[in-house]
């Protein structure tokens, strides 16, 4: 047991997945807020390298893509809508990928129910019920949001 947290990525590219991780943060986190935002900050990049070898591979690209986050405090971090939060002094906001995040160029954010958390799979010990049942949104996901 560590007191690390976990980051658990999936990145759909139609409804369909195409690359998911799951992998122990390298520095134990000051708070919870602080793991989700770095866990947004993976899942970021990993979905803008997708986006680029896409791009590359001639396939039209739609920008800013949606990263899709039970976390308030993520979504408020990258919207930059709480100045004096509790978190300042844990990031460095000087720092290229916080300028990044917080571009709305490049990423937007849409909050969504933690029960509907495809990433959970990938970071929660869950009882098996809600394992078959994570495993099926992912399965119908396209037809659940874009049909």
């Amino acid at each position: 047991m560590t007191s690390k947290s976990q980051t658990g990525v999936v990145v759909l590219l139609n409804g369909i997945p195409v690359h998911w991780r799951s992998n122990k943060q390298p520095t134990t986190a000051d708070s919870p807020a602080c793991a989700e935002i770095y866990a947004l900050k993976e899942c970021v990049k990993d979905a803008r390298l997708l986006l680029w070898v896409a791009e590359e591979m001639a396939v039209a690209v739609s920008w800013p893509f949606v990263v899709n986050c039970d976390s308030k405090q993520a979504i408020s971090f990258k919207e930059s809508t709480c100045p004096k939060s509790k978190i300042r002094g844990s990031f460095d906001m000087r720092e290229d990928w916080v300028a990044e995040l917080r571009e709305q160029k490049i990423v937007q954010m849409a909050k969504i129910d933690g029960e509907k958390n495809l990433a959970d799979i990938f970071t929660k010990c869950m009882p098996t019920w809600k394992f078959i049942r994570m495993f099926e949104l992912i399965s119908t996901f396209q037809s659940t949001y874009f049909g």
